[in-house]
């Protein structure tokens, strides 16, 4: 997918709506994860009467972890309509590629954060992570 330069504003327009995608992520990962949990320890038991039973079983679960993790991938897509790299899912944390004084640069939002506040310069990475001080030097206040 290629990604245009998305602008401060643009960015925090979208926030509410890719925390309702991050929240779902989260709880189908959690989800996700407790349900390779349970089909990892079928492989454990030792079942000599009920096999076949337990194979189905086992089935069924690894059919609905494959649901799973298609819906995830679905809000993946999602996310990225919107222009944001999902960097973590684990804090939720997202980056916006953008532009500052005609340098690309990551916008970047990170769980527990009421709103886009930080940068970095995309060489730098997340460890160059500053606060924004001039909001106006990452694109236009008027979405178009």
């Amino acid at each position: 997918m290629i990604f245009r330069s998305i602008t401060l504003q643009e960015a925090n327009v979208f926030l509410p709506i890719l925390k309702e995608h991050l929240s779902r992520v989260t709880k189908l990962v959690m989800e996700g994860q407790a349900m390779h949990e349970k089909i990892s320890s079928h492989g454990n038991q030792v079942d000599t009467a009920g096999g076949v039973q337990l194979a189905k079983k086992t089935k069924k679960e690894k059919k609905a972890l494959k649901q799973i993790e298609n819906l995830v991938r679905r809000e993946m897509v999602e996310i990225q309509q919107y222009g944001a790299l999902v960097k973590s899912i684990f804090p939720p944390r997202v980056d916006f590629r953008s532009e500052r004084h005609g340098q690309p640069v990551c916008l970047s939002w990170q769980n527990g954060e009421s709103e886009v506040s930080h940068w970095y310069p995309v060489e730098e990475g997340f460890a160059g992570r500053r606060w924004i001080e001039k909001p106006e030097e990452f694109g236009s206040t008027v979405i178009h």
